[in-house]
């Protein structure tokens, strides 16, 4: 892939690297805004879930009805959406570009992996997605105007999200960090929440590899995810996932059942001492990066008074790579 990205910006000039496809994000963002996906029929999908993949098998073989093997025509589905066909029928073309959505046969969609995962309603796929484009893409736009006013801060309300996010108050704008925002829209936190299952799915340090007993605490651990996948591989341990009241909201309900009873939830927040006293290990994954220095410091110094002798304290963070040492695309990633 990384070859194919620079075989592709080579062939495309010097402009190329420059180029960004906001319609890509626009379109898609509109589709899953406006509710389109989840009323495209999703008979004839392998619905099982698999991390990072979901597997596509659709059989189009009546297309006298259309709703057969996962097919609806356009006009059924703009009328189902409340949207002009016209309008409709641009947007879908559109995403198709982009292996979101399909047409086997002229004037009838049908899913494809991509847009069945926007289709349900609480997969992390769809939530992660629209996190990106309701609560980072609008951040990422005021990036420039962040560092233009606070070229030096280490402060999470003065950055493109506190500022994309602001509201109008009494004395005037009120900027808000990314979390202080979760806390107070549950919406987005579940959003959020989502985003951080997908990610605990992808490839990273073997972390099974490690040993894990006794009393875990997964601290901003979000829905649990990798406490869940952990307290499979290691029955003798116990997990305690903790996270901000609106993250955690409704997640001691969704534990699977073969490891209930030792994968529980408190509500907790990084910057007050913490409360769990005593446990073998305080897990923090991919949490320090999210803070600069400064806070990242009083985090791991809140753990102090909770420590016994011989607890450990375990980080999962990414590390940068020295520039030229990945594949451009992984860097970029990474960065």
């Amino acid at each position: 892939m990384a070859a194919a990205e620079e075989l592709l910006n080579l062939l495309g000039g010097a402009f190329a690297p420059l180029a960004y496809d906001w319609t890509g994000m626009a379109v898609t963002r509109a589709i899953v805004k406006l509710g389109v996906a989840k009323l495209v029929p999703l008979m004839g999908l392998n619905t099982t879930a698999t991390a990072g993949a979901e597997r596509c098998a659709i059989n189009a073989s009546s297309p006298s009805t259309s709703t057969d093997a996962g097919l609806i025509s356009m006009s059924s589905l703009a009328a189902s959406a409340g949207l002009p066909e016209p309008l409709l029928r641009r947007l879908l073309r559109h995403a198709m570009t982009r292996h979101v959505f399909r047409e086997p046969r002229e004037g009838f969609v049908a899913h494809t992996a991509a847009s069945a995962a926007l289709a349900r309603v609480a997969s992390p796929p769809r939530e992660a997605f629209q996190f990106a484009a309701e609560d980072l893409w609008p951040a990422g736009l005021r990036l420039a105007d962040a560092i233009a006013k606070w070229p030096t801060s280490e402060e999470p309300t003065e950055s493109g999200f506190a500022v994309a996010h602001a509201e109008e108050g009494e004395g005037g704008q009120e900027l808000k960090s990314l979390w202080q925002v979760l806390q107070l829209d549950a919406a987005k936190a579940r959003r959020f929440g989502g985003m951080v299952e997908l990610e605990a799915s992808f490839v990273g340090f073997p972390l099974h590899q490690a040993e894990w007993s006794g009393t875990v605490v997964d601290v901003g651990g979000g829905s649990g995810a990798v406490s869940v996948d952990l307290a499979r591989r290691f029955p003798d341990a116990r997990f305690i996932v903790q996270d901000l009241a609106s993250v955690i909201q409704g997640r001691e309900a969704e534990v699977p059942s073969d490891v209930k009873g030792r994968v529980q939830f408190m509500a907790h927040d990084l910057f007050s001492e913490q409360p769990v006293v005593g446990a073998d290990i305080y897990f923090l994954r991919w949490i320090c990066h999210d803070w600069s220095s400064k806070y990242a410091i009083q985090i791991i110094r809140n753990l102090i008074p909770a420590l016994k002798h011989g607890a450990r304290v375990r980080l999962n963070e990414g590390l940068m790579p020295r520039p030229g040492t990945f594949p451009r695309r992984l860097e970029r990633a990474i960065r």
